[in-house]
């Protein structure tokens, strides 16, 4: 981070402080990939089928390539995810309206109940920990971590850019 960015007095960025935002990132990464694994397990799928349920509801539909590419999975490997998440009534696949050789995925009643018992439990535990802290931090603390989103999000998408990227 360059000093403009730091501050409009010239003063040097707080490194301590930036190394404890990204310890407390990193700890909150952790944390959230544990309760997924929790939310998961509660909804009764796994964490990648969650993720595909997220991915498809947010889409509304999608075809079998763009759910791969949304997750980083192979084709291959969406094809077996998407034959054990038929199986189970989460999704369905049907013929894409203009392109006859193309599929397009959708949530089914059931899937987008697991989905939305999965995200009524993690709001309620967001919620739980911003309901004793004032607006400004909250709005504050929502800022600073989509902007730490948007970054990392950058470096994702120049690293898959790059030849250290490619797969």
């Amino acid at each position: 981070m360059s000093d403009q960015r730091a501050g409009s007095a010239g003063i040097a960025p707080d490194e301590g402080l930036y190394r404890e935002a990204a310890a407390a990132v990193s700890l909150l990464v952790r944390n959230v990939d544990a309760f997924r694994h929790r939310v998961a397990q509660d909804a009764g799928v796994g964490i990648t089928e969650l993720r595909a349920l997220n991915r498809i509801s947010l889409a509304g539909r999608m075809s079998p390539k763009q759910l791969a590419d949304s997750l980083d999975l192979t084709t291959g490997t969406v094809t077996a995810l998407l034959d054990r998440m038929e199986r189970a009534e989460l999704v369905t696949r049907a013929a894409h309206p203009t392109d006859r050789r193309m599929l397009q995925i959708q949530l089914t009643e059931r899937g987008t109940d697991r989905l939305n018992r999965a995200l009524r439990s993690f709001d309620a535990t967001v919620a739980a920990a911003a309901e004793p802290l004032p607006e400004e931090t909250v709005r504050a603390a929502t800022e600073f971590m989509g902007r730490v989103a948007a970054e990392i999000a950058r470096y994702s998408t120049e690293w898959r850019r790059s030849p250290e990227g490619t797969r």
